[in-house]
């Protein structure tokens, strides 16, 4: 040890025993400081004559005496002497060194009461001192007074006494000892650890207790250089963590002993010892953990397999931890920092360095493991990505105990880890995708399911991480774009379930399940026993695909498409299964014809119903634009409308199959409806009275409501309606088979109420129906069917320029009508005749036109001939002529007026000598003439009829019905007879037009 050190710390014991009567337990401590350090007896002996420097005896002086005298006082031994001249009132001190060995004389003198300082110091003033303790005996031995006892002490003079007090002091100088440094502090602490740990015995643990004098003397000593008290406690820690068990075994508590002694001292000011202290704990800290740790290099960090590694390396490490959480270090750096100092830095922090040798270590955990991946993938085999799968498992599951542990030293091990291996992991990951593509037969269907199996399973892994370490704040990881490294692949997935899923549904479970026979049969709406099955394997593509969650607009899109395509073909095949197995057997084959048509129309409306949830639409919407969502709902609605149509002519099919079972019952229900009332009144007469017509109505439609019942409680709704549809389809075939001809309108208006009601009954559009038509007009009376031809006329007529468009050079007759009332109940009709147009031209040379207009009423049913007979105008034999401008009256019934296809007809015709020629009619509804105000009619609008072909009306039901009824009907024969007439007379304006430009042709060659 340093001779300086040494000196101060037995300059610090003499400081703390400053009592002279405590000498002697001054002298006890410095000899044990010297046993202790093992200084020798001559050296300790000159070094502690050096410390006892350190404090100093003061004499202290004050007299009171009158202004023009002076106290003179002299200090002296027999080495030195000294005196000093004292002034009335004032306080003075005398440094007496080491000792008390002086003598004191005082003397009065006179200096006019000035001030003096002046001491003199000569060989003839000890001899003039001598020569006055001869004579006098006043002097004063200091070796009597008392310390820190004021004493009075007369001095007397010419007869006066004079008081003067007197005060002897020790006065410690600690400035005068030299500082300590810290490697003597240091080597101090540690001698008196190991002496007394040496001083117990070899069995006994030492406890780290020093005795009292050695304590005693660290105190002294950090209490005399200033030092925080806490440097003894962080002194001792870095002794005991390099201890050296060869000399002595420690208690193992003892550490913790000291560590909560740091905790409990607060430290906010400067002090280099300390700081040097906290340095060398520092360092031995670094070099306790990085053994511990070195110990620790076989653990596997990452992936973490669990629990009992990180705790084992918590509790090897918590000594360490203990001290790198000392609040001692952040308020030295603090205090550091506010003073600009570089002694203790934050590097100085050893919670830096384990947080430092912690992160690298889990860095070379995390290199190796991607290392041997590397090495892995480098082969063929699927090892890599098992181990990947492995790693995400094991980092999930695991993956709390590690983060907590190093939690603790503000390292996020999730981040730390993934961002280690994210740039390798994508190369190995795209290496393996690569390397599985090259060496896939998509050919093979075994191949193709495994690598899909392989694939789906590794995207599955990597989102996991991906959204693992999303959970976690870990964003910055090239893992994220995972999904891009799978693009390729999607097709390859989709196909591979379009595959399995065909293999699925081809082996459902057939309808002809004996035990789901049985049971099926008897429910309301029997289903096939394989439809669950079916459903099944959809939600396990639904899951499939929910599963990957895309998250790339272009993967949604693809994979969307692919699977709704899929399902529509799933359900297509099942339904084609379904309806190929009913038909296999002739044994019951209505209840398997009946569950194949519930099971297809079950399997149709799960998937339309359930396709948005299947494919997850509400979460994958958002993530695509405007158009692919439009273009992809497009694609949806095209594929489920073809899969549900061809689904329904399947279930047609089956429901036509069904059907015959119930047509026994149709055909009577036909028979009953074609029946005329003499024969259903002859069916009937056991009921003994007349039936009528409203019971007759009701016992049809109870026997149909009965078939109808039957069907609605074996069928589901959609294959219900159209077995429906169907069911009536037979019934209109069966009544068209039975439906007799030649009868009365009264037979088939009742046969028309009846499938009207059947129709109500079975909710179906009239649209729907092929023969109700018929069997409408079929119950027109004959006088009706006419009058509604002629109101067919009228429409056509007064739609002149639609008829004009379709008829083009269409001649047209100008007229002017009305009605006016007369004093009878009959309607006065005015017509003026004025002119006719568009009329094609002939030359006069060759051929000449005589134009007449005749007007009569029709029909000839109500309007007879002898009573309402026509009425013609002049004939203009002129061919720049075609005016007439003639008015004429009719007197009718006003019931006739009013009549539903009255009409009056004008007719314009070319006379000729043998035959008049018809050029064309119109008709105009007699009801719907305009009211005169006058009498004159020429006062109302011209209005232009187009002259319509005889013909024009024959293709109109109407007029077919007439034509049928003509063969048995005599108002028929008549009507018809008349059109045929005018037919007959009709010339054609073409083929006239035509002659006349032959002829004009031939004239200008000649």
């Amino acid at each position: 040890m340093r001779d300086e050190a040494y000196t101060s710390i037995l300059s610090s014991i003499l400081i703390s025993w400053t009592d002279d009567r405590q000498r002697q337990r001054a002298f006890e401590y410095t000899d044990h400081a010297r046993k202790q350090l093992s200084i020798p007896k001559p050296k300790h002996d000159v070094l502690f004559q050096e410390a006892s420097k350190c404090h100093i005896y003061v004499l202290e002086v004050m007299t009171q005496l009158p202004t023009n005298q002076n106290l003179v006082i002299s200090i002296f031994n027999e080495k030195s002497s000294r005196q000093q001249t004292i002034n009335s009132g004032e306080h003075y001190k005398f440094d007496l060194g080491v000792n008390t060995n002086y003598k004191i004389k005082f003397s009065v003198t006179k200096f006019n009461g000035e001030n003096r300082k002046a001491v003199v110091r000569s060989s003839s003033l000890i001899k003039r001192v001598m020569l006055l303790d001869r004579k006098e005996e006043d002097t004063i031995n200091l070796n009597n007074l008392q310390l820190n006892v004021t004493e009075k002490r007369c001095v007397e003079h010419k007869n006066h006494c004079y008081f003067t007090e007197l005060k002897l002091t020790k006065e410690s100088r600690p400035q005068l000892i030299k500082p300590l440094q810290f490697s003597d502090f240091l080597e101090i602490i540690q001698t008196f650890h190991e002496k007394e740990a040496m001083s117990k015995g070899f069995c006994e643990e030492y406890n780290g207790e020093l005795c009292d004098k050695s304590q005693f003397i660290l105190d002294a000593l950090v209490e005399v250089q200033g030092l925080p008290h806490i440097t003894i406690p962080v002194t001792s820690l870095s002794v005991f963590l390099v201890w050296d068990n060869s000399i002595r075994s420690f208690d193992e508590t003892l550490i913790s002993q000291l560590t909560n002694e740091i905790r409990g001292f607060n430290v906010s000011s400067k002090c280099s010892v300390l700081e040097k202290a906290l340095i060398y704990l520092s360092e031995c800290v670094q070099a306790e953990m990085s053994e511990m740790l070195d110990r620790f290099r076989h653990l596997t960090l990452f992936p973490p397999s669990g629990h009992h590694s990180f705790k084992q390396l918590n509790s090897s490490l918590k000594t360490v931890i203990d001290i790198c959480v000392l609040p001692i270090w952040d308020a030295m750096i603090r205090t550091n920092e506010s003073i600009d100092t570089d002694v203790l830095q934050p590097s100085s922090d050893p919670s830096n360095h384990l947080a430092s040798a912690l992160k690298k270590m889990l860095i070379d955990n995390c290199l190796e493991w991607i290392d041997e991946l590397k090495d892995e993938a480098s082969d063929l085999k699927q090892q890599a990505c098992l181990n990947i799968h492995a790693m995400s498992d094991f980092l999930q599951h695991n993956y709390q105990s590690a983060n907590l542990f190093y939690h603790q030293f503000f390292i996020n091990y999730i981040e730390i880890s993934l961002e280690t291996i994210d740039e390798q992991l994508e190369e190995v990951s795209k290496a393996f995708i690569n390397k599985q593509l090259e060496c896939l037969n998509s050919r093979s269907s075994q191949e193709l399911e495994l690598f899909s199996k392989c694939t789906m399973r590794f995207y599955e892994t990597l989102a996991s991480i991906s959204t693992f370490a999303r959970q976690n704040n870990v964003l910055s990881l090239r893992l994220h774009n995972y999904e891009l490294w799978f693009a390729s692949l999607t097709v390859y997935w989709t196909f591979s379930w379009r595959q399995l899923s065909t293999k699925m549904v081809e082996r459902t479970i057939s309808l002809e399940d004996d035990d789901c026979e049985l049971n099926k049969s008897e429910q309301k709406r029997p289903l096939p026993s394989g439809i669950y099955s079916f459903l099944c394997i959809q939600k396990g593509l639904s899951d499939d695909y929910t599963t990957l969650a895309f998250h790339l607009p272009q993967n949604i899109h693809t994979a969307t498409i692919s699977l709704i395509n899929i399902f529509c073909e799933n359900t297509h095949s099942y339904a084609r299964k379904l309806f190929t197995e009913s038909l296999s057997k002739d044994e019951k084959i209505e209840h398997r014809v009946v569950r194949a048509i519930n099971g297809i129309e079950q399997a149709t409306d799960y998937i339309s119903e359930r396709w948005k949830i299947f494919v997850r639409w509400e979460v994958q919407q958002p993530k695509l634009s405007i158009d692919e969502s439009e273009s992809i709902m497009k694609f949806v609605e095209t594929a489920l409308s073809s899969t549900k149509s061809r689904c329904n002519q399947l279930m047609s099919s089956l429901v036509k199959r069904y059907m015959k079972i119930l047509k026994d019952g149709i055909v009577r229900i036909a028979r009953l409806i074609t029946l005329d009332s003499a024969e259903y009144m002859k069916a009937f007469k056991s009921y003994r009275r007349d039936i009528s017509p409203l019971e007759r109505l009701n016992s049809i439609i109870d026997s149909f409501d009965c078939i109808i019942d039957k069907v609605r409680a074996q069928l589901l709704p959609r294959s219900f309606s159209i077995a429906l549809g169907i069911l009536f389809e037979d019934l209109e075939r069966e009544i068209e088979k039975h439906l007799k001809s030649c009868q009365p309108p009264e037979y088939y208006r009742n046969i028309y109420i009846s499938i009207k009601a059947i129709m109500d009954l079975l909710e179906l559009p009239i649209n729907k129906s092929k023969l109700i038509n018929t069997l409408h007009y079929r119950s027109f009376s004959t006088q009706e069917l006419i009058l509604s031809y002629f109101s067919h006329l009228c429409d056509l007529a007064n739609d002149d320029q639609q008829y004009q468009n379709a008829n083009k050079n269409c001649p047209f007759i100008q007229v002017q009508t009305g009605y006016l009332r007369t004093c009878s109940s009959n309607m006065l009709i005015l017509v003026n005749v004025r002119e006719i147009i568009n009329l094609p031209v002939l030359n006069p040379l060759y051929d000449r036109m005589d134009l007449y207009v005749k007007l009569e009423f029709f029909p000839r049913v109500i309007f007879p001939e002898a009573s309402f007979p026509p009425q013609k105008t002049k004939i203009l034999s002129s061919y720049k002529d075609r005016t007439w401008n003639q008015t004429f009256q009719f007197l009718i019934p006003e019931n006739n007026f009013y009549m539903y296809g009255v009409s009056l007809c004008i007719s314009v015709f070319d006379h000729s000598r043998l035959c008049d020629q018809l050029l064309g009619r119109t008709f105009v509804s007699v009801s719907r003439l305009p009211l005169l105000q006058t009498t004159s009619v020429q006062s109302n609008d011209i209005v232009s009829y187009a002259l319509l072909r005889p013909t024009i009306g024959h293709s109109h039901p109407f007029f077919q019905m007439l034509k049928d009824r003509g063969k048995y009907d005599d108002a028929a024969k008549k009507f018809l007879s008349r059109e045929h007439t005018a037919r007959e007379m009709y010339v054609k304006i073409k083929r006239l037009s035509s002659k006349i430009a032959m002829k004009k042709k031939v004239f200008q060659l000649k």
